[in-house]
């Protein structure tokens, strides 16, 4: 059990104000925070386009996949709009999970269409592009 500070209970936790530079480099090094990239929010979907790693990768899939294969974005079942998956081949790859996830959701429920193009496999982790086709 933790010591009493100044007669109250023990502290449990701390905060700390991290710099977006500081954030960034943290995220980066692997510290168990996935890297969010510098993609700007866009207002159309047609303009919709982000660097992001595939969550949740299926390593029978990633061992096939090289830089600048095209996998094709999707809903990951018919109906259900809330997961969206990278597809190679017709098998997942893994799952599109990122701030701009929301509005990638929107528009490919208005119909629009949907790639990611591998920018880097390493480690079993895979980096893609996803951009409106």
């Amino acid at each position: 059990m933790g010591q009493k500070i100044d007669g109250n209970l023990p502290r449990t936790c701390a905060i700390y104000l991290v710099s977006s530079d500081k954030q960034r480099e943290m995220q980066m090094s692997g510290s168990g925070v996935s890297y969010l990239g510098s993609s700007t929010p866009t207002t159309t979907c047609a303009a919709l386009q982000f660097d992001t790693q595939l969550a949740s990768p299926k390593a029978a899939v990633v061992a096939q996949l090289k830089q600048h294969d095209i996998l094709t974005v999707d809903f990951a079942q018919p109906g259900n709009q809330q997961v969206v998956v990278a597809l190679w081949q017709g098998a997942e790859a893994g799952s599109i999970v990122d701030p701009h996830l929301i509005q990638l959701r929107s528009c490919m429920s208005q119909g629009e269409m949907y790639e990611a193009r591998v920018l880097h496999v390493g480690g079993g982790q895979v980096r893609v592009r996803v951009y409106h086709i």
